[in-house]
């Protein structure tokens, strides 16, 4: 898991920038923010991980009486690494609340963080199946079934109660009826439904399948793969539209993500090879027992050939090209163009019923001014594409109406181009030097 995080960490290092400004999480505190949480679940769950995995590098050097004070600690770290992952996992559904105007109906409801925690739970007994399996098959080792099937048994409980809990939010927010337009979200939506959980869901409810650990193997993917494509769903399909278009990664993102699971599959071999991770401990101390030409009956590590340390090392060198390409040129590619003014965008619709504006200002008449300006927040927003950020905070404060951190807001000022001539300025809206257009701001007296 450790290994997993940090792949995790060094990828949104790349992904999101500056990932050398993380101290200011540290020392810089808003604890309005959700992002200030989740940064902080996610360095102390790694924190966490890190110390629960001390206990082999404990157990390598000798230090016996570390170990034992890490035993008596291992409850204390279990319950604070699952309070932490616990959590981020909600927080990352919270992001999202602030957004009804912008995340599809599909994806939004308030229930969002709860859907995420429930999620979360649901995916990681899937997803100890399958490291379960797959560390069997990769490191020849027999595979625990009866514990495969108790999970998989538990398993199908948390996708029921998942589907139950999505079902029931679509039916409370009304977004049934978007079924009816056939789009890209319609498809994303119905292939996450079907192949992430419905489809699981009946298989895991026979007991030949569930005493089967191939079909088991099979149905944790396809619960992983729904997990995967949920979070995908929210983050970049429910949000394109109103981005303005589908995103879809460059081949330096996915490169970049191929190496890092390479490097953490070279890394867990290592780790494998050197440290207590299986029960019958460490490949180099099983060799020295049974000697250099003895036959292990069972195999602890997989045996990494030169082919395949070739095949990881060109991914990660490949990986690490991507990266410096990635950082000199950051762009995103759109597949579809903006879908302006449609009756058949739920997002405009959903958002003109659910928007509320603050109310109109009236700006005192200045000197030589013909009149008080009434000024309308509903004829400046687009519902189409809202950004709010267009006037505020830089051209307008937000929470003191009729003030600019530009200066006085006066003609001059807007000539120059600031507070409403940023945007009046014959380009973007009507221009404010123009006389004639006096009368569309001003009540004449």
């Amino acid at each position: 898991r450790s290994l997993g995080y940090i792949m995790v960490i060094i990828g949104l290092g790349f992904g999101l920038g500056k990932w050398y400004y993380v101290w200011h999480t540290i020392l810089f505190w808003n604890e309005h923010s959700p992002m200030f949480e989740l940064a902080w679940c996610v360095m102390l769950y790694t924190t966490i991980l890190f110390l629960e995995f001390s206990v082999n590098f404990f157990e390598r050097i000798g230090w016996t009486a570390m170990v034992k004070i890490h035993h008596w600690f291992t409850p204390v770290l279990v319950s604070l690494g699952v309070m932490f992952s616990v959590g981020h996992q909600s927080t990352l559904g919270s992001i999202y609340l602030i957004m009804p105007e912008k995340l599809y109906p599909f994806w939004y409801t308030p229930w969002l963080p709860v859907l995420f925690f429930v999620s979360s739970v649901m995916v990681a007994f899937a997803m100890t199946i399958f490291e379960s399996y797959m560390s069997a098959r990769a490191f020849h080792r027999e595979l625990e079934l009866g514990t495969v099937r108790l999970l998989a048994r538990i398993l199908v409980f948390m996708i029921a109660f998942y589907l139950v809990m999505r079902l029931e939010t679509l039916w409370s927010e009304g977004a049934f009826k978007y079924l009816k337009i056939w789009n890209t979200e319609t498809a994303m939506f119905l292939i996450e439904i079907i192949i992430g959980v419905i489809v699981p869901f009946v298989m895991l409810c026979f007991k030949k399948i569930r005493n089967d650990k191939t079909y088991i193997f099979f149905s944790s993917v396809l619960v992983i793969l729904g997990f995967v494509m949920n979070r995908l769903n929210v983050a970049l399909t429910g949000t394109a539209r109103a981005a303005g278009g589908f995103y879809f990664p460059s081949w330096m993102e996915i490169v970049t993500t191929l190496s890092l699971i390479a490097l953490g599959f070279a890394l867990f071999g290592l780790a494998a090879r050197y440290f207590n991770i299986f029960p019958e401990g460490p490949l180099e101390e099983v060799e020295k027992k049974l000697g250099p030409k003895a036959k292990l009956p069972q195999k602890p590590i997989v045996d990494i050939s030169y082919k395949a340390i070739s095949i990881l090392g060109i991914v990660i060198i490949l990986g690490l090209l991507a990266v410096v390409l990635g950082i000199k040129h950051q762009k995103q590619v759109y597949s579809q163009p903006v879908i302006k003014k449609s009756e058949l965008n739920p997002l405009v619709i959903r958002h003109r019923q659910e928007v509320k504006l603050p109310g109109d200002y009236t700006f005192p008449m200045g000197k030589d001014s013909p009149g008080p300006v009434l000024f309308s927040h509903d004829s400046h927003y687009d519902y189409d594409n809202p950004n709010c950020a267009s006037c505020h905070p830089v051209h307008f404060d937000m929470l003191a109406p009729g003030r600019s951190p530009e200066g006085p807001i006066t003609m001059e000022t807007m000539d120059k181009g600031k507070n409403c001539g940023a945007c009046h300025n014959g380009k973007t809206a009507f221009d404010t030097k123009d006389p004639d257009n006096c009368s569309n701001c001003h009540q004449m007296q």
